[in-house]
């Protein structure tokens, strides 16, 4: 018997350094995973902690703001478990059960694996917990109601899906995945209707966000306005090309996210 706990002991010894690298590459990705995400965008006020909420994003239903997703247990997502976690990310469930409003961008996120949202929910809990709450969203009635958005998910809640990737190499895939999902970039890029709905038969068509227009991502029409790849690229990792520069909506994109991707993925 002695003989047998000596040899679980170290076994325990060998597997502990082991399971403490894999924990430390899986927060390392999830900083990256949330990076290219754009989390900070939403969930960081003007002169704010990062991911302490507090930001006003304004709809046609009125203002939303984002909330507090730091550790904290009172204010923030400290008592979230991974499948709590997952079911917010990508079912617009908060942890109570009550929906999410689709300003946060679950309509994209629900492709996204497991493995990386458990990897961005083992980074965040890492991060400094804010005790601070963030402002409540009141809307006007019926939009108050968040027990209405079921109805709403059920129709437009996965209205994005990924092209077939069947002959296409693995940069293109990662590609579609940096768009699609993590980057939502159709979210603020395709005109929504009367319900708040992407539009999908005009997706990456351009959209209105704040009063400023977010253009269309279609190949042709960028082609057509004179960027190629190149310049795609040095716009998302240098805020700045030969068309311009950010500004406005785009500014935070660029800021909290695009400039820290790697090369591979604004290629």
């Amino acid at each position: 018997m002695k003989r047998l706990l000596t040899r679980l002991t170290f076994a325990v010894g060998l597997a502990a350094p082991l399971l403490a690298v894999h924990a430390d590459e899986q927060v390392k990705r999830g900083e990256y995973l949330a990076r290219a995400a754009d989390c900070m965008a939403c969930h960081t006020a003007p002169g704010g902690a990062p991911y302490a909420g507090g930001l006003p994003i304004l709809s046609p239903f009125g203002t939303i703001y984002g909330t507090n997703i730091t550790p904290s247990k009172e204010h923030g997502i400290g008592l979230y478990n991974d499948d709590e976690f997952f079911a917010a990310l990508t079912e617009g469930k908060r942890r109570d059960g009550a929906n999410l409003y689709p300003a946060m961008p679950y309509t994209s996120y629900h492709l996204m694996p497991r493995a990386d949202s458990d990897a961005i929910h083992a980074y965040l809990k890492t991060i400094e917990p804010i005790e601070r709450a963030a402002p409540v969203t009141s809307l006007s009635f019926p939009f108050n109601v968040r027990l209405g958005l079921t109805g709403w998910n059920m129709l437009y809640g996965k209205d994005v899906k990924l092209e077939p990737a069947e002959g296409k190499g693995e940069a293109w895939k990662r590609g579609q995945y940096m768009v699609d999902v993590l980057g939502h970039c159709g979210e603020c890029h395709t005109p929504r209707g009367l319900p708040g709905a992407m539009q999908m038969d005009k997706r990456m068509t351009g959209g209105i966000l704040n009063g400023y227009l977010a253009p269309s991502l279609l190949a042709t029409d960028l082609a057509a306005r004179g960027w190629n790849q190149q310049d795609l690229s040095t716009f998302l990792k240098h805020g700045m090309s030969a068309q311009g520069t950010m500004f406005n909506e785009m500014f935070p994109v660029f800021h909290n996210s695009t400039q820290g991707l790697s090369d591979a993925d604004l290629a």
